[in-house]
């Protein structure tokens, strides 16, 4: 009798279903464990985060203390400046004052004689201010000026001031007046001090009178400073 061919089939449905089973198992168990490793995951991309913002918040510190070091320095380089303005600006104002005391045109005028008398150097300025022993200006006679005549001698030899510390400008005129004569005649000797020209002496007078002004010279300031002088006769 013949036997029937089989067929030899390796894989049969209970291996299918095994091997179905077995992978639908570990998808199962995939799934079950996927949130786990996204959850590593994360852990790991926000540690990498954080430390990248650690390290951007850490050159940021160090950029802003580099800042503040250069603002210290702009600071303190700005302090400095204004300490060399200030100086620069006290030291402008000291030209100024040195140009204003520079400009001021001082005149002095003097006389002396060696007889016996009383000469009276007599002084009129260009307000017409008419300083005599009298009226020297040295307590106010003449409000608003500041010449005076500072030096008056009763008796000869003698010797008489006049003086400006701010002289204006203008025509000054010069007089000798004797107001007591014991010799036969005073022969009066001048000078005239200003800054430019420095001291420079006017023609001697040789005076027999008393009580009679004698016009000696003029002398003209000039805005410039300079000085013009015209001796009488």
């Amino acid at each position: 009798m013949r036997r029937p061919s089989r067929n030899i089939e390796i894989f049969s449905m209970s291996v299918l279903d095994m091997f179905a089973s077995a992978l639908g198992a570990f998808i199962m168990v995939t799934i079950i464990l996927f949130p786990f490793y996204n959850k590593h995951q994360l852990l790991d991309i926000n540690t990498a985060a954080a430390k990248g913002l650690d390290d951007k918040i850490q050159n940021g510190t160090e950029r802003i203390h580099a800042a503040d070091q250069e603002s210290a320095v702009q600071q303190t380089e700005i302090a400095q400046t204004g300490r060399v303005q200030a100086e620069s600006r006290q030291c402008q104002q000291k030209v100024r004052d040195c140009k204003v005391t520079l400009a001021k045109k001082f005149l002095v005028l003097q006389i002396q004689w060696r007889e016996q008398a009383d000469v009276n150097l007599i002084v009129v300025d260009p307000a017409g201010n008419r300083f005599t022993p009298e009226k020297p200006n040295r307590s106010g006679d003449f409000p608003g000026s500041t010449g005076q005549l500072s030096i008056d001698m009763k008796v000869g030899p003698g010797l008489e001031v006049w003086q400006d510390s701010a002289a204006p400008t203008g025509e000054y005129k010069i007089i000798y007046r004797v107001a007591k004569l014991i010799d036969p005649s005073v022969t009066v000797s001048g000078w005239y001090i200003q800054r430019s020209t420095g001291r420079k002496k006017l023609r001697e007078r040789t005076i027999g009178t008393i009580d009679t002004d004698v016009a000696a010279a003029t002398i003209v300031v000039e805005q410039s400073g300079t000085i013009t002088v015209t001796e009488a006769n």
